[in-house]
């Protein structure tokens, strides 16, 4: 059983990220047999102990325990289970992924290649939709809308699918770049950046950009200015093309300059996302101040919300009063001022998990984290799944990588 155990869990992750782009069901099934799969060995007692004795692990799960405590006061109860049970990743997967999967170089080789494999056939099946109605998604990008993506068309979600990409490509060829099809990962890292500014999901290029600042700031502190310069290059030169030469990313952009009128009077439009997030985060920060040591409550947060969107605008349509739309406010919101600390520590944790190389972990750990300043990833099933996945696949991977090229 133990020789054919890290066969099971490596067919179990081909089957997690399977289900994200095929079945929900497959996706569920998938994670609760990798999670008993992964606890099948001779040393469970060992398997916990790893799990109290990595940071990463107790710290991830807290923002599951957190919200949970916080049921105590939550007056709706309903809505508070809800909630919780899409928060189950974030208990599931550290404790799966504590103990180590015992993969070979093979499998690692493999494991990444088959992942990034599925963004990729996920990417060129939506160009594919986009290009035969490009014209039509263009125009809907004035509108705030997207073209079809896997994950059921959340686009956001799967920008921060093709961020991964794009890091772990760019790793593959750093170790691998005196390989002859070394040049394979710089054609995918290469495709992926294009596919992210024709996507045009504020979330990922958040993500990428802030990614791309920190490497210029990491070549700064080592002294390579020669190669900071051509980060520097990237950062302007990327977006600039993509300006005049990606028509959705154009589109974007636009609606996002005609939306800032609204952000600055703080007026509300039923037709405007942006604002309607804004007045959002504006309630989440209400509920804040009014609650600032325990928070509402997780189960209470919109009801609470849909009070103050009533009583400051009264004249907002019912499906407009959202969540606070940041993970941040969000956080703070429902559990006070003790659960963002605890939530803002959490996400910052990882930067101080030593690596032989930490530039690529930082990276990704930067752009996870800095997602949630405009998103509530962690209040969806696949938000939640993607950050334990990508988050503990790279901490599992990276820690066994030894690279000295960045």
């Amino acid at each position: 059983m133990q020789k054919a155990r890290p066969h099971i869990l490596f067919a179990l992750l081909i089957a997690l990220m399977a289900g994200l782009f095929f079945s929900r069901v497959l996706l569920s099934v998938s994670t609760g047999a990798f999670l008993l799969s992964s606890l099948l060995h001779t040393d469970v007692r060992s398997h916990f102990r790893e799990f109290w004795r990595q940071p990463l692990c107790w710290g991830t799960s807290l923002l599951f325990f957190i919200p949970l405590v916080s049921g105590f006061w939550s007056d709706d109860r309903a809505q508070w289970i809800q909630m919780m049970q899409v928060k189950l990743p974030l208990l599931l997967l550290p404790l799966a992924f504590a103990w180590s999967p015992g993969f070979s170089k093979r499998h690692w080789r493999w494991l990444i290649a088959i992942f990034i494999g599925f963004i990729l056939g996920g990417s060129v099946f939506s160009l594919v939709d986009y290009s035969q109605h490009s014209v039509f998604y263009d125009q809907q990008y004035l509108k705030g809308a997207s073209f079809k993506t896997p994950l059921d068309n959340d686009h956001v979600r799967f920008s921060l699918m093709v961020f991964a990409a794009i890091v772990f490509s760019g790793f593959q060829y750093y170790r691998q770049q005196k390989h002859r099809f070394a040049w394979v990962w710089i054609g995918l890292l290469c495709f992926f950046i294009i596919y992210l500014h024709i996507l045009a999901a504020r979330t990922g290029l958040l993500a990428f950009y802030v990614s791309l600042a920190g490497w210029l700031i990491y070549l700064f502190c080592k002294a390579k200015k020669r190669t900071a310069l051509w980060v520097l290059f990237l950062i302007i030169s990327i977006p600039l093309s993509a300006w005049f030469l990606v028509p959705s990313f154009q589109n974007k952009m636009r609606l996002f300059r005609f939306e800032t009128s609204y952000f600055l009077h703080g007026s509300y439009n039923p037709s405007s996302n942006d604002m309607v997030r804004v007045i959002s985060i504006r309630a989440g920060l209400s509920l804040l101040s009014a609650h600032p040591v325990a928070g509402t409550g997780y189960g209470d947060i919109i009801n609470a919300a849909r009070g103050w969107y009533k009583e400051n605008y009264p004249s907002m349509r019912e499906e407009d009063m959202i969540y606070p739309s940041s993970q941040f406010v969000l956080f703070a919101a429902g559990t006070g001022i003790p659960g963002l600390i605890i939530f803002c520590l959490v996400l910052f944790l990882p930067f101080f998990i030593s690596m032989a190389d930490p530039l690529p972990w930082r990276m990704i750990v930067s752009g996870l984290a800095i997602s949630y300043l405009f998103d509530i990833g962690l209040e969806v099933q696949y938000g939640v799944f993607l950050h334990c996945f990508i988050l503990f696949l790279s901490w599992q991977w990276m820690k066994r990588q030894n690279i000295t090229s960045l």
